[in-house]
């Protein structure tokens, strides 16, 4: 069964993590409650395998989504913001630019 084989990684949430990224209500209680594993653990766990916090590491997960998204999709940037999991193109533009150092408009340009 593949639940058990998941749950047999120890990291089970981080699986989670990465298959729901692009929820914009993803939180680290969410991750909690939907995987069974402890808050603490989690954000403990991520901090000493990623060098960052829960957010970071997820926002890092969505960037990184939305970076091949801005290279192989026709999708704007609005609609990429959204289905990559930020509730706004703002705060998506915001945490592009601090993780990236460029808004995803120069980063498009770039690419082209």
């Amino acid at each position: 069964m593949e639940t058990n084989e998941k749950l047999d990684t120890g990291f089970n949430f981080l699986d989670f993590i990465n298959e729901n990224f692009n929820n914009a209500e993803l939180d680290l209680s969410l991750v909690s409650k939907k995987t069974g594993v402890n808050q603490r653990y989690i954000s403990e766990t991520i901090s000493e395998k990623f060098n960052c916090n829960f957010k970071t590491y997820v926002n890092q997960i969505r960037i990184n989504e939305a970076k091949r998204l801005l290279k192989d999709s026709d999708l704007n940037i609005g609609e990429i913001a959204y289905s990559v999991g930020f509730s706004s193109p703002g705060s998506f533009n915001r945490v592009f630019k601090s993780l990236t150092g460029m808004t995803p408009s120069e980063f498009q340009e770039d690419i082209e």
